[in-house]
């Protein structure tokens, strides 16, 4: 059996709408180029806005697209699943907040 996963989301899920937004919506449909390109989840946006509890959002697109690169090429990295084994979390979902680091120290 395989660790549970532990994604960031909201800590008091009453404070947020967990309805979609359009935009949110577009970002899913094309979340793998969304995420190559470095553009934050406006889920997560909407998440940190309504909800002081949530990590910040980054806002350096090109830091995170390299996060991203480094990650991609690292032995510790699932191809298929995209979770890091060493911090056993959802890479493209993990990158786009701030104080989130590399236990591998390949990115910040």
């Amino acid at each position: 059996m395989t660790d549970r996963i532990r994604i960031l989301y909201p800590v008091d899920s009453t404070k947020v709408s967990v309805e979609m937004t359009e935009e949110e919506l577009h970002y899913e449909i094309y979340k793998e180029d969304n995420v190559a390109k470095g553009i934050i989840h406006p889920k997560f946006i909407r998440y940190y806005n309504e909800d002081s509890n949530n990590p910040e959002p980054r806002t350096d697109t090109q830091q995170m697209i390299y996060d991203y690169r480094s990650c991609k090429l690292c032995s510790r990295f699932d191809q298929t699943l995209k979770i890091c084994d060493e911090l056993k979390k959802y890479i493209p979902i993990v990158i786009q907040f701030k104080g989130v680091t590399c236990p591998l120290n390949k990115w910040e």
